[in-house]
């Protein structure tokens, strides 16, 4: 119990310490193939075992977008791993990174789903809507994707339903701050 309790207070840490840099982090903007960035992650989560071998990538080409590039990927990865983490067990998972425009973009995952009045507290440091402790993670992830977001002048919001899966909209620069 001792290690597995140091491991998670060592995470927790690590996911601080990368919550406060990103809020001195400077913005490079440049040009980011969200599309190779989102196949190369995939790629990734397979690998290390953060999600089933069987699980399913439906990444649309030619995703582009100006932003930072290290930070985008910082967004995708969380995004990503999260759908991994919240799938259900019941039938393979599915996740969709695509757009609505050529500003907006989603990360779409057929999962548990959350209920949608909470949707704003996802993105507050330590708010956990799954709790059950069989879900790894600090609660810090969204509320850093959510600041690198707004530090790019963009917009993140969700959508979702218990059983049926989540879809977590964002624009980098510009774009349409509505559904």
């Amino acid at each position: 119990r001792l290690t597995i309790a140091t491991k998670q207070m060592s995470r927790l840490v690590d996911d601080l310490l990368k919550f406060a840099r990103t809020a001195t982090q400077d913005v490079q903007l440049s040009e980011v193939d969200l599309s190779a960035l989102a196949h190369e992650i995939a790629d990734g989560l397979r690998l290390d075992g953060s999600c089933s071998e069987d699980a399913k990538f439906e990444i649309d080409p030619a995703l582009y977008t100006q932003a930072d590039p290290q930070l985008a990927g910082v967004v995708l990865q969380n995004l990503m791993e999260n759908a991994c983490k919240y799938c259900r067990t019941d039938q393979t998972l599915l996740i969709k990174i695509g757009s609505l425009s050529p500003t907006v973009f989603f990360v779409q995952d057929n999962g548990v789903g959350f209920d949608q009045q909470y949707g704003e507290r996802i993105f507050m440091p330590f708010e956990r809507l799954h709790s059950d402790g069989r879900i790894p993670g600090s609660g810090i992830g969204l509320a850093n994707v959510k600041r690198i977001i707004e530090k790019h002048g963009g917009r993140i919001w969700a959508r979702s339903q218990v059983g049926v899966g989540s879809t977590f909209y964002f624009t980098f620069i510009g774009g349409d701050p509505q559904e």
